[in-house]
Order: structure tokens, then sequence, then C-alpha cells
């Protein structure tokens, strides 16, 4: 909403690239108070349904769980964009994603002293709204053969608790399947001049790992402890790439008609995620004086923090 003209009479509500109208029924020259730019709401609702039991015995406790959910996203265009006559006034397709998800787990103790955990989790889960609407702002469409995504994981821990020392050491593996990407940016290249949606779909991931914890009473007032992560984050599986355009000023007649170029695959696999360092240790020591005051120092170190990748760079459309 315009809030302020900042001394101006008007401001002329169209796209500085393409000089086409951004509410092309609407008023061109907007003042204070009016939309510009875009305006649309998104509908979303999502059911779910949950249900857990819990075991106890002497010395194995188990859980066993299972959930089931629908989730439904649709949009509403309030505007006609010029660049997107036919989809950016009136309602989407309505989409709907029925899910569902099992988890279980257990910890048994060997003695008061040493325990071990374990989990396993197979869960489908709807897109998130940003990676299901190519450009929500402009215009209704989705991504196509949108579906579910999948994780699939397990971990299992060893405990150790012994009077001055405790001590954890975890493993872990997590796949996911079906993931979509949309990212936006601005291209100057022999299909014209565009801000674009990259969409990348048939995403494939895999994280594993393991962490390990330590802690030391050394004596009455003196604690060590030590932690040490060592993670590989990667995709899995190359994946699909498609760039979408607005619909008016591609060279290209087929972007024209349908805003859409097929990049085919992109070369992706092995290549590390830019989801924050792949490896972290840190140690420290804490001294408790018996007078009531304490100090603490910590020393951390952190590796492998990658950024991330471009997939269109790896397509062999852009080679």
């Amino acid at each position: 909403m315009l809030a302020d003209l900042l001394g101006a009479q008007f401001h002329e509500d169209i796209d500085p690239f393409s000089n086409t109208k951004n509410d092309a029924n609407g008023t061109l020259n907007k003042t204070e108070g009016d939309r510009i730019g875009y305006n649309y709401n998104i509908v979303s609702s999502q059911y779910e349904a949950f249900l857990q039991g819990n075991f106890q015995f002497e010395k194995l406790a188990f859980f066993i769980s299972g959930k089931t959910s629908n989730t439904s996203y649709q949009r509403e265009g309030l505007f006609l964009n010029e660049r997107f006559p036919l989809t950016s006034e009136g309602k989407s397709e309505a989409l709907s994603f029925s899910n569902y998800g099992v988890k279980a787990g257990f910890t048994f103790k060997l003695n008061n002293r040493h325990s071990i955990n374990g989990m396993g989790a197979y869960i489908t889960s709807a897109p998130t709204l940003q990676n299901s609407f190519i450009n929500s702002r402009e215009n209704n469409k989705v991504v196509d053969s949108l579906q579910s995504e999948i994780s699939t994981s397990a971990s299992f821990s060893y405990h150790l608790n012994l009077p001055e020392i405790t001590m954890r050491l975890t493993g872990y593996y997590t796949e996911f399947k079906n993931a979509t990407d949309i990212n936006y940016f601005y291209v100057d290249a022999g299909v014209g001049s565009d801000f674009v949606q990259e969409v990348v779909t048939n995403i494939e991931k895999l994280h594993y790992g393991g962490e390990l914890g330590f802690a030391y009473q050394a004596t009455s007032e003196i604690k060590l402890s030590a932690v040490a992560s060592y993670g590989d984050y990667s995709y899995s599986k190359n994946a699909e790439v498609s760039i979408n355009f607005d619909t008016v000023g591609a060279e290209d007649d087929l972007i024209n008609l349908i805003g859409t170029l097929d990049l085919g695959k992109t070369n992706i696999k092995d290549y590390k995620l830019a989801v924050g360092p792949q490896k972290a240790y840190s140690i420290g020591v804490d001294y408790r004086s018996s007078k009531y005051w304490w100090v603490g120092i910590t020393g951390n170190y952190l590796a492998d923090n990658y950024i991330d990748i471009s997939a269109i760079k790896r397509t062999e459309s852009f080679l």
C-alpha cells in the first residue's frame, strides 16, 4: 500500500523493465492509500491428526507414533497484471496434499550408568507456500508436477553416566526426496533481459554424521567439557531446472506463449549444501568457587561452511 508520495502528486504504477501496467484494469496513477505493484490473497489450511503410544518396562522404554494431515493452498489475484494476462487475476487451481508420517524410538538401560537409544522416522510433508507458487506476487502459476516431500531418518545414541564423567555419542542419517526450490534473480541473456524465477525440482539431499559430547568433573570446583560434531550434507542426485520469464519482452516465441524454458538436468550431485558449518568443535573449562562465584572459558572451531551453488550454471543448456 502506498503510504507517502514524498511530495509527488501520484505514482505511475508500471513495471520499469517492461513498461507494462501492474494493474491493467485499475488506475495507472496511484495516490496515497492505493495498492501498487501487486495485490493478491492466499488461503491456506491444514488439518492434522496425531497419535502416540508410550510403553515403559524395567529396562526398556519405547514409543511409536503416527500422524496424518491435509494441506491446501489457493491464490486469488486481485490485479490483472499486463505481463501475465491469462494467469494473474482470479483464483488459481486449488492445491491439496495428503500426507502421513510414522516415527518410533526406544531407550534401553543396560544399567544405571550405560544406556542406548534409537529413533527412526518416515514422514511426507507438503511443500511450502514459497515453493508452490512460482511468482505469487504477480500470477497464479504453480510448479509443474508438484508433490509432497519425503524424509527418512534414523539416529542411534550411547549414553555414559559415571560419577565424574558424562558422555553421549550419536550417529544420524537423514534422506530427503522430492524437494523443490525457487530462486529469483535478474538475467541478461540470449532469451532477453528479465527478472526470472528459477525452479529446481526433484531435489534429493542426504545428511549424515556424528556427535560426541563429554564432560569431566575434575575437582569439586573445576569442570572440563568438550563437544565434536562431524556432518556431511550434500545433494545426492541431479535435479531438474526450468526458468520462468515474464510473458512479454522475451525474444523466444515459445517463452512468450508459456513463459517457461525447460533447461533439463542440473549436475549438482555430491555438491555440499549451504546449511551452515558441517564440522564443529568446542572445548571449555568452568571454575565454580565455594564462595559463590564462577568463571568459564570456551573455545570453538567451525569448518566447512559452504555457499549455495547455482543450479542453472550446471545445466547443458547453460554450457
